[in-house]
């Protein structure tokens, strides 16, 4: 008996370090997780680079942000939280 093969999301789910909690000003909740994945190296810390994409697409997108909470996915302990385009 075969089990299905995971998609691609639950993939990205496992192999994780961070995700992202937004909670958009019109009442829409969106989670992201993190991808340490680059296409030509292999990165030292891969949370690290996580934990920087994961800001990068909070910032450009800020006005439509209510609140942004990072996490680490490992130990479930808040990283970062953005409010009123800012970084607490």
């Amino acid at each position: 008996m075969s089990h299905p093969a995971p998609t691609p999301g639950e993939k990205l789910k496992a192999a994780a370090h961070t995700k992202l909690l937004v909670y958009f000003k019109d009442g829409n909740a969106r989670t992201l997780y993190g991808r340490s994945n680059a296409s030509t190296y292999v990165p030292l810390d891969p949370r690290e680079l996580e934990i920087k994409r994961l800001k990068k697409y909070a910032e450009s997108v800020h006005a439509k942000i209510n609140v942004a909470i990072l996490y680490d996915v490992h130990t479930g302990q808040e990283v970062a939280r953005m409010k009123n385009g800012q970084w607490l």
